[in-house]
């Protein structure tokens, strides 16, 4: 709603000697600037103006010109000034621009613009409202609403700027022609755009930016309230300037465009805010449902978990049995039983992350630092010397990769403080990294890794379920225990980032 001017408002037209019109409106107390910049109340596009030139205040009944400064001066009725009272017939001059002031008389404003316009052009306004109908598409609305205010105001182009708060900055929503989105930027900038919206007035833009237009009007977009952006308009040479009645009409048609721009943009907020309530409301729905998954599933991983644990008892068992019968000396039976003890522990690792429900942490990690953290935990007893692949990334989880490494290594290779000579490689086509881990020093001759049931068996058997369940992989033991692989497929993701995928079942 369009605020009510005080009753002692003046307005006063100015004329250019080729006919071309500016018009001051002032209430007591205001003042209005004069200058090359757009911003300014009367913006005059011309070499000999300062960015801002002069100032027009009304004082009580008395309207007086100030010059701010200027580099080639300001003049009334051919007297250089710094600051005089301007009169109705008066010429005064801002460096080259000689303008005829004239004051004119004001037509009474109230709350209610329309009742300035005539009948005809009151029945276009009401008409256009209704059909700018709230359940439009944003697009649909501003681009209806643009061709509507063409329409009326004989305009040759125009585009609709909307403040955007978050980027702090106008953009276009909606242009014509189509061509004018590029360089909306150039025809309204920030400041002018501000000072429209301050003033909740349409400006006349006698000389605009904009290529090849005479004459330009920019109204702010008001939702009762609450501002939206600017509406531009201008007219070619082609055409006379817009004058005073334009700016009636365009006031009114703020004011008439402000009700139903209210509505659609509180129907909107509203449908925004159910989709928001919709999308968490979903993700309850399916944490809800992930809860129960894994309720119903508990019995089940129990059961498996059992399964896998009884079976690693009767593997400890038959290590015991072989011990009792093998002829060993202390340090022999030390280390026999030392690697026992790692193999159940990183067994029994296996079997918690094959069972308990948590998601796989995926990220990139790359081969030489692998070989670091199998330093680190095998100190002592066993190197690794990385022989290639110092550039490999693997896409996967760090610490179920790791721990597939170990449960093959320890059950595969018995050689102790020798080096494990580890070798990566990827296959780009089909996608594929494989890190594969020999030991020269293995025997030959060894029997198949997955035929048997003792305790380094299994942890072979873990570490296959883990590449396959928890790593989409599959490993692979050389029949003579001189070297292990592991292979697994990379997803396509940007390097270095770090995503959570859900565990395979």
């Amino acid at each position: 709603m369009m605020v009510q001017p005080d009753k002692a408002s003046r307005e006063w037209t100015l004329r250019q000697r080729n006919g071309q019109d500016f018009f001051l409106r002032l209430e007591p107390g205001e003042t209005a600037t004069v200058g090359r910049d757009l911003t300014c109340e009367l913006s005059i596009l011309d070499a000999g103006i300062s960015r801002h030139h002069a100032t027009f205040q009304l004082d009580g009944e008395n309207l007086w010109l100030e010059d701010l400064h200027s580099q080639n001066g300001t003049y009334i009725n051919a007297e250089r000034v710094q600051r005089g009272q301007v009169h109705s017939s008066d010429i005064v001059t801002f460096g080259r621009i000689s303008l005829t002031i004239t004051e004119r008389p004001v037509v009474s404003e109230d709350l209610d613009p329309l009742r300035r316009l005539p009948q005809e052009d009151l029945a276009q306004l009401l008409r256009m409202a209704r059909e700018l109908g709230a359940e439009q598409d944003k697009t649909t609305i501003f681009q209806q609403l643009l061709e509507n205010a063409l329409q009326s105001l004989k305009a040759d182009r125009g585009v609709v700027l909307l403040w955007e708060e978050t980027r702090g900055h106008l953009h276009p929503v909606a242009a014509a022609p189509h061509d004018l989105f590029q360089v909306a930027g150039s025809l309204v900038n920030g400041s002018l755009a501000a000072s429209v919206i301050a003033s909740r007035r349409p400006r006349l833009l006698n000389q605009p930016s904009a290529l090849g237009a005479a004459s330009a009007m920019l109204t702010p977009l008001l939702a009762r309230e609450r501002a939206m952006g600017v509406l531009y308009l201008d007219r070619s040479s082609a055409r006379r300037g817009f004058d005073s009645a334009d700016v009636a009409f365009f006031n009114a048609f703020t004011w008439v465009t402000s009700l139903p721009l209210s509505v659609f943009t509180r129907l909107r907020e509203s449908r925004d805010s159910n989709e928001r309530l919709e999308s968490i409301l979903s993700e309850r729905t399916s944490e809800i449902a992930r809860l129960h998954l894994k309720t119903s599933s508990t019995r089940a991983l129990a059961k498996v978990e059992s399964e896998w644990l009884h079976e690693l008892e009767r593997a400890l068992m038959e290590a015991a049995s072989r011990f009792e019968q093998a002829i060993l000396d202390a340090d022999g039976l030390r280390k026999a039983g030392a690697k026992s003890l790692r193999l159940a522990r990183l067994i029994t690792e296996a079997v918690r992350h094959l069972t308990q429900w948590h998601p796989e942490r995926m990220e990139e990690i790359h081969l030489p630092s692998v070989v670091l953290e199998l330093r680190g935990l095998d100190k002592g007893r066993r190197a690794y010397k990385l022989e290639s692949g110092v550039d490999l990334g693997v896409i996967c989880d760090c610490e179920e990769f790791i721990l597939v490494i170990r449960l093959l290594t320890e059950a595969v290779f018995d050689v102790e403080a020798e080096a494990l000579l580890v070798t990566g490689s990827a296959n780009s086509a089909r996608g594929i990294v494989s890190v594969r881990i020999a030991c020269p020093q293995a025997a030959v001759g060894r029997e198949p890794a997955l035929s048997g049931g003792s305790l380094e068996r299994l942890a072979e058997r873990m570490a296959e379920q883990l590449s396959t369940q928890r790593l989409n992989g599959q490993v692979e033991v050389a029949p003579d225990g001189s070297w292990i692989e592991l292979c697994m497929p990379q997803p396509l993701v940007t390097r270095g980032e770090t995503i959570v995928l859900p565990p395979q079942r």
